[in-house]
């Protein structure tokens, strides 16, 4: 079995890298999201681009930390289910913990 902390400690393990399957909704909102900006921006000055693109990558931003924080938040949700399961007095598996 590889080593998955050795994985994730050298950049192999990307969470983030993770691609949206045919027909999925997901595929399908991106597109419909890249459909709707490219008329919006078929109709504005080049001036009115630039707002529009400093509008995009504040948005871009504000995702990427929301993801951030969700994936910790998940994370830590993980590892207290694991010490909750495994290392407390109520554990039903003794053995374990001796």
């Amino acid at each position: 079995m590889d080593n998955f902390i050795e994985k994730l400690y050298y950049g192999n393990i990307n969470p983030q890298a993770r691609c949206c399957p045919k027909g999925s909704e997901a595929l399908e909102i991106q597109r419909r999201a890249s459909t709707l900006e490219e008329v919006v921006r078929s109709h504005l000055s080049d001036s009115d681009k630039h707002i529009l693109d400093d509008f995009c990558k504040a948005q871009h931003d504000l995702l990427c930390i929301s993801n951030l924080e969700a994936f910790m938040n998940g994370f830590r949700l993980g590892a207290k289910m694991e010490v909750d399961t495994f290392c407390t007095e109520a554990a039903p598996f003794e053995q374990i913990k001796e």
